[in-house]
């Protein structure tokens, strides 16, 4: 029963909803296209206890990550590991995905995360987190407001502000030289997702009190399908879907 709330929530909220939706739909667009196996379709890095499988149902989903939940998700299957040394061997899987993990990499590890992910997909790798300069401010002025009021700062803002953000550049740049490196060719489309203006009015509200935020939360979870997805400029978080493709062999 307590399980079962949780991912009514997990569904439901701002939060959860705004990161696994739009990077959910976009590996649909190309989960359809993988063979149809009783393998699992998707490697979900970073997976937590629920991950991107709550938003794909029907995929089957191995979910890695450095400590296992309590309870894994309905259709997902867990695995314990590191993202820059994944205990899998090259294609393993149809599609890999990362979703909110680059942020708390350095940038050594990151570049060593992207390959692994690259290297372990068949045909496709998304990978979606907080980026550039509006992540950076809306983190800072969530911190800000937490230590106006004496609330406590959840450690994932500390995580975020030790490293450098993501770019879209850099992370691009990257997934194209894993994917030559394997031999492969890559067609790469960013979109974004998160409102800044939302991002900080939800976090606003949780900087005042739990109660608060959980009915913003919720609230704002009901009307995404409402808005309008963000650009480049006004959004908390970018995703980058590469779509992978063997080079043909010269006799």
């Amino acid at each position: 029963m307590r399980q079962t709330l949780e991912r009514a929530l997990y569904r439901r909220g701002w939060d959860t909803r705004c990161r696994n939706l739009a990077p959910a739909r976009a590996l649909r667009s190309v989960l359809p296209y993988q063979p149809l196996q009783d393998a699992p379709a998707l490697l979900d890095v970073g997976c937590g206890k629920f991950g991107v499988a709550t938003f794909l149902r029907g995929v089957t989903v191995v979910g890695l990550d450095r400590e296992a939940p309590d309870a894994a998700a309905d259709g997902l299957s867990f695995q314990r590991g590191d993202i820059t040394a994944l205990p899998f061997l090259d294609r393993s899987f149809p599609a890999v995905s990362c979703i909110d993990v680059l942020e708390h990499l350095p940038l050594d590890a990151r570049e060593r995360a992207i390959k692994e992910l690259v290297r372990v997909a068949q045909s496709a790798v998304l990978i979606a987190c907080p980026h550039g300069e509006t992540a950076k401010r809306c983190d800072d002025l969530y911190r800000n407001a937490c230590e106006a009021r004496e609330r406590a700062i959840p450690g994932w803002v500390f995580e975020h502000q030790n490293q450098q953000y993501p770019m879209i550049s850099a992370v691009v740049e990257q997934v194209q030289k894993a994917a030559i490196e394997t031999g492969r060719a890559v067609r790469i489309t960013t979109s974004y997702c998160e409102p800044a203006s939302i991002c900080r009015l939800i976090r606003a509200a949780a900087a005042r009190s739990a109660f608060l935020y959980a009915a913003v939360n919720l609230l704002f979870g009901a009307l995404l399908d409402l808005l309008p997805s963000p650009d480049a400029e006004n959004s908390y978080r970018m995703i980058v879907l590469a779509e992978l493709v063997s080079e043909p062999r010269i006799a």
